[in-house]
């Protein structure tokens, strides 16, 4: 269990290392965020964290970074969950971007089918959540897009974790063959060992329904320290974007 304070530290450290991709020290925090305890106090409520593998420090600095069950607790937490809570997706605001790219792709091509209205989004998305994006029109029939923003972070300097990646990138097919089927309707947040694409990455997609009564899902993949919150919303968006009745009107 954690105490109040830990809690609130955690969520400290996980937000500040998914914006720097630093460790976070005890006495940033205090300066950061005005606490009214002391840096000694921090420092002890990290140990305490570190002890209940919530978060590690790294051997080359003072500060600690979560592990994946930080971020699993984080993502579970009620400051999350309150945040969730809170998301009003400004529909009409995206759907511009959106339209606007769609527009484009539209008298470029000549015409649109649904796969490319999902391809494009996916693009759209890619760009603006800097990170890989999936569409499955169903288990056999995959798009991926956004590959040189997701290499593009800082964990992937690390030759392991590039080689785990890429090998994901080159069997995200037969990944969603394998468990496409499993993955339940709606929103599902994956996250390290959870993740069957990487299992030092995350992922955040949605499965719906067609009108064609297909089963389609379309997710962001990234590391685990991605901006969960922002990224959900964004899924969000897509998901009102898709189940709606789009009117294209080119």
């Amino acid at each position: 269990m954690l105490t109040e304070r830990e809690k609130n530290i955690l969520k400290y450290i996980v937000e500040e290392y998914i914006d720097t991709a630093q460790p976070v020290g005890s006495s940033y925090l205090v300066e950061k965020y005005k606490l009214d305890i002391s840096s000694a106090t921090v420092r002890n409520a990290m140990m305490s964290l570190e002890k209940k593998g919530y978060v590690v420090s790294p051997h080359t600095s003072a500060g600690r970074v979560p592990t994946e069950k930080g971020y699993k607790f984080y993502i579970s937490s009620e400051f999350v969950d309150n945040e969730i809570k809170k998301i009003e997706t400004d529909f009409k605001k995206m759907s511009v971007k959106y339209l606007r790219k769609l527009k484009k792709y539209y008298k470029e091509k000549g015409e649109i089918s649904v796969r490319d209205v999902l391809k494009c989004m996916a693009k759209v998305t890619a760009e603006e959540v800097k990170n890989a994006v999936i569409v499955a029109f169903d288990k056999n029939d995959v798009y991926f897009t956004g590959i040189s923003y997701l290499l593009s972070h800082p964990e992937y300097k690390d030759n392991e974790l590039l080689y785990n990646i890429s090998v994901t990138i080159d069997r995200v097919d037969e990944i969603l063959d394998d468990i496409f089927d499993e993955l339940p309707t709606g929103l599902n947040i994956l996250i390290g060992s959870d993740n069957p694409f990487a299992d030092d990455s995350a992922f955040i997609g949605f499965k719906y329904q067609s009108l064609s009564d297909q089963s389609s899902l379309v997710g962001i993949l990234g590391p685990m320290r991605m901006p969960y919150i922002e990224n959900i919303e964004r899924i969000e968006f897509l998901k009102n974007f898709l189940v709606r009745d789009i009117k294209l009107n080119f």
